[in-house]
């Protein structure tokens, strides 16, 4: 049996390489948009800590939100390639443009490709979404407001602002 090669498409590799610059152009900006406003933040704080506390956990809603689109939308694309590879018993399916010479695998070997593609997908979806899930709901949690000062009490007793109850004192602090 004689083993087909599927030849490089040299405007898709170019389009893919435009792409990829892109989104390294795009990604760098975001990072100092973010280093940008991080900064602001840090002004923030030394006068208004709550404030500033707020805005780093909207910056991490915004992260976990990124994720959980981009490695399931990811997910998604690797499914779709997947479930033609194994309906068609090629891997990669028709009409699928390569940047570089590639090996077509057909029959048993193009479904095992298909269905290890679906597997991994359904791992990245999966993490993607209860990763970030999990960590925005426990978020208030981990991140409890931080304490801003303490007072000396009517009674001599210090007392801290933030919290709700002696009981919480008691199980912070282990007395």
């Amino acid at each position: 049996m004689e083993k087909q090669i599927l030849k490089s498409d040299k405007e898709y590799k170019k389009k893919t390489l435009i792409i990829l610059i892109i989104s390294i152009i795009a990604g760098l900006g975001v990072i100092v948009c973010f280093q940008v406003y991080i900064q602001d933040i840090k002004e923030l704080a030394k006068y208004d800590h709550e404030q500033a506390f707020e805005k780093i956990l909207f910056l991490l809603r915004i992260i976990m939100v990124s994720i959980a689109f981009t490695l399931t939308s990811f997910g998604i694309y690797i499914i779709r390639i997947a479930i033609k590879a194994i309906i068609t018993e090629q891997f990669p399916p028709p009409g699928m443009k390569v940047i570089r010479e590639t090996r077509l695998l057909t029959g048993r070997s193009a479904k095992q490709r298909g269905v290890i593609g679906i597997i991994l997908a359904i791992a990245i979806i999966i993490t993607g979404i209860t990763f970030p899930a999990f960590l925005y709901l426990k978020m208030d949690k981990v991140f409890k407001k931080p304490v801003q000062q303490i007072n000396m009490g009517s009674s001599g007793i210090n007392t801290i602002q933030g919290f709700n109850s002696i009981t919480d004192i008691k199980t912070i602090t282990g007395y």
